[in-house]
């Protein structure tokens, strides 16, 4: 509320669950609100490689608006959530192929050997740059796990000194608060 501008990181912290729970936490007070963090474990080979070394890192966007609803970008880089390829395993159902690659790096339609693999980035190269970035905004401004000291949030239940960050920006400092919801309707 005083500066306008609010960027807050968390370390030593567990799943924090939906990214947009927290940008849309400034709303209210007619706020953009960012939130983003490390994700469940290193799900996904960086673009091009062959060894599990970043998440799926969820961030969210919140914009306000007057009477229409706001616009809330809630997404991670991975194609699909592991949770649906952990699911299709215990159903034995397969996997579409463009969903995850296997250990050796080659698209697999079955789940299990998905689960030995790795997710594939949503937009490929651009995904995985998207997703190293939200690691290092999340991670390492807070002193937080990443890449190799990163624990799997799927298997290790010891703490998993995971890194949030969250910011708000105060639409009064930068422009007519009212107008950019009028904008945003």
């Amino acid at each position: 509320q005083e500066h306008g501008i609010s960027f807050v990181t968390a370390r030593g912290s567990n799943h924090y669950g939906t990214a947009a729970f927290y940008s849309m936490m400034a709303l209210p007070h007619d706020m953009v609100g960012f939130s983003s963090s490390i994700g469940g474990g290193n799900l996904m080979a960086p673009y091009g490689g062959a060894d599990r070394r970043i998440g799926n890192n969820p961030f969210s966007y919140a914009f306000p608006a007057r009477e229409r609803d706001p616009v809330v970008l809630d997404m991670a880089q991975s194609v699909v959530a592991k949770g649906k390829i952990i699911m299709a395993g215990k159903t034995g159902a397969p996997i579409p192929p463009d969903w995850a690659l296997d250990a050796d790096g080659v698209p697999t339609t079955d789940p299990v050997a998905a689960t030995q693999g790795f997710l594939r980035t949503m937009g490929d190269y651009k995904g995985s740059g998207l997703s190293i970035v939200v690691g290092m905004l999340s991670s390492m401004i807070a002193g937080a796990a990443m890449g190799p000291t990163l624990r799997d949030v799927y298997e290790d239940f010891a703490p998993l000194n995971k890194g949030h960050a969250f910011c708000a920006i105060r639409l009064d400092f930068l422009v007519d608060a009212e107008q950019f919801k009028r904008d945003m309707d």
